[in-house]
């Protein structure tokens, strides 16, 4: 245990595995997945962390050529903080960022594992009309104060407002009172969603 605390082997355990995981905890904050085995993702988290070195290699370099670890003790662990935390965070946000860009989602797989994810990940406002497999429909709004689970968990939904709909399947009114509902996809036939023009 001794070994590890010593200044060298804490130099490589911070440059060759703490910014992967970072950036491989960032990047699972943004996209839905399935909890990681780290074991299974230790080429991926080691590669980051390589990528991350060779961005700030030179930063590295001139700090050791400096000896700014010992004059200028704050300063050099400041910068370190921001090579080996905010620097893999950033880039796991901007891995996110281009995969998820109209240009190369032409080329490349999106990352939202299912469509459940993909639409609700949007944040849009919606009149939904569930299809229950009872023969029922259901009206609700889906808004900021709504919300739904992300893959692998369960497809459910919570509505912040129920709204009785007619026959046509049209929304007529809010149900008095109501604290809105959830309702798990898999007592759907299908689910309806409609553009909000205006919130109300």
């Amino acid at each position: 245990m001794a070994d590890l605390l010593k200044p060298g082997a804490l130099d490589l355990f911070l440059f060759f595995v703490v910014p992967g995981f970072v950036s491989l905890s960032v990047y699972d904050l943004l996209v839905p997945s399935a909890r990681r085995n780290l074991s299974e993702s230790a080429i991926q988290l080691v590669s980051f962390s390589m990528f991350n070195i060779a961005c700030w290699y030179w930063a590295i370099s001139l700090m050791a050529e400096m000896r700014l670890r010992e004059s200028h003790a704050a300063e050099y662990y400041l910068l370190m903080f921001c090579i080996v935390v905010i620097s893999p965070s950033l880039l796991a946000i901007g891995t996110y960022r281009l995969r998820t860009s109209d240009v190369l989602r032409k080329f490349v797989i999106h990352p939202s594992p299912t469509p459940w994810d993909f639409l609700f990940g949007q944040r849009r406002v919606f009149w939904i009309l569930f299809h229950l497999k009872s023969g029922q429909r259901l009206g609700g709004y889906y808004a900021t104060n709504s919300f739904t689970s992300s893959f692998p968990n369960a497809e459910e939904i919570y509505v912040e407002c129920l709204w009785r709909v007619d026959e046509s399947g049209r929304f007529c009114e809010a149900v008095p009172d109501s604290g809105g509902a959830i309702v798990r996809a898999d007592e759907c036939h299908f689910i309806e969603l409609f553009d909000v023009k205006e919130e109300t």
